[in-house]
């Protein structure tokens, strides 16, 4: 992941929020096609900072991520999110001032082109799957440029796709946005489940057995809105859905569930020290080795969370319980 590209290559950024699924490509072909990168002091191209106002940093994050580039050589760059796409192609050169010379397309138009060239093929049967299509923020951003196509490569996998009343400018949120906020802190998590439950009632609405995102920042709230409301529909990132076309196994929903509970321990966790914090500020940007995801330290508490969450049993309680505090608690 760390290795450094050269000029010949094609860089896949994997981007920061996959590491929370690092099952929704890890072990496909497709990252033969690719020299794939995982840079976690890009912030995502500085994606969520832009959209706090945090504009000095973002602008430190576009050199940042302009000096990589120019090291590495690589003349096209592929981004696994389109935010972080957004960001490189029209926020650095146009508000910040950074220009990247580099050719720039999502993972979505790669494959899209692929499939049509005959390059990559679909060899498994049609899915026959019904499925409705979760657009992200960032995805209204550019005139719709991010929209048509991952529902085009779910149609290529033999899906019927329905929409849900409100899609593509006037998608719901994931629930993301609502920790955007200046709230008390221990607010947060149930407005963000809140927000995220209307998302996936609005997806059962529509019949169809499975909610689909292209955007790896939204999977984590949706799954974990989804295990904690008691939603039965399916929820699959796109790539999982052109995966399983291809024939490839993926181990669904297990990956999924395991991982999901992950988060909520974290929710919890975040939960209970939040009412001894305070609103915080970005003083600094910086980027330590010694606090980052690959060296998280011993949480005694956190891993006594997600053990107390481990069996089925508590799980459904906890569901229950978090479910009856949300119209309490939430401020939305």
């Amino acid at each position: 992941m760390n290795a450094i590209p050269g000029p010949d290559d094609r860089v896949l950024l994997i981007g920061n929020y996959t590491h929370l699924f690092p099952f929704i490509i890890g072990g496909s072909a497709l990252l033969d096609h690719f020299k794939p990168i995982d840079r976690i002091d890009h912030w995502e191209g500085g994606a969520y900072l832009y959209q706090g106002g945090y504009l000095d940093l973002v602008r430190k994050i576009a050199l940042s991520t302009r000096r990589d580039f120019d090291e590495w050589g690589a003349k096209e760059v592929v981004f696994l999110t389109d935010a972080v796409h957004h960001l490189c192609s029209s926020v650095h050169p146009r508000e910040m001032g950074v220009s990247h010379e580099r050719t720039f397309v999502t993972l979505n138009e790669w494959l899209a082109g692929e499939l049509q060239a005959g390059a990559i093929t679909l060899p498994a049967a049609p899915l026959g799957m019904r499925v409705t299509v979760h657009d992200n923020c960032y995805s209204k951003v550019h005139g719709g440029l991010y929209w048509d196509t991952p529902r085009e490569l779910l149609q290529r996998c033999g899906c019927t796709v329905v929409e849900m009343r409100h899609i593509k400018k006037d998608s719901l949120c994931c629930g993301f946005g609502a920790g955007a906020s200046w709230v008390r802190n221990m607010s947060m998590p149930f407005d963000i489940i809140s927000e995220g439950a209307k998302k996936i009632r609005e997806a059962e609405d529509t019949g169809a057995e499975a909610l689909v995102s292209y955007c790896s920042g939204c999977i984590y709230l949706l799954w974990a809105a989804r295990e904690l409301t008691g939603s039965k529909i399916k929820i699959y990132h796109l790539l999982e859905v052109v995966r399983m076309a291809m024939g490839e196994t993926i181990n669904y929903p297990e990956d999924h569930v395991r991982r999901a509970w992950d988060v909520i321990a974290i929710i919890t966790y975040q939960l209970g020290i939040s009412l001894f914090q305070k609103n915080f500020f970005i003083k600094e940007l910086s980027y330590d080795n010694s606090k980052s995801t690959f060296s998280p330290g011993n949480r005694r508490i956190l891993k006594s969370i997600r053990w107390i969450l481990g069996p089925l049993v508590m799980r459904a309680v906890y569901g229950r319980v978090f479910r009856a505090m949300m119209p309490l608690i939430r401020t939305r």
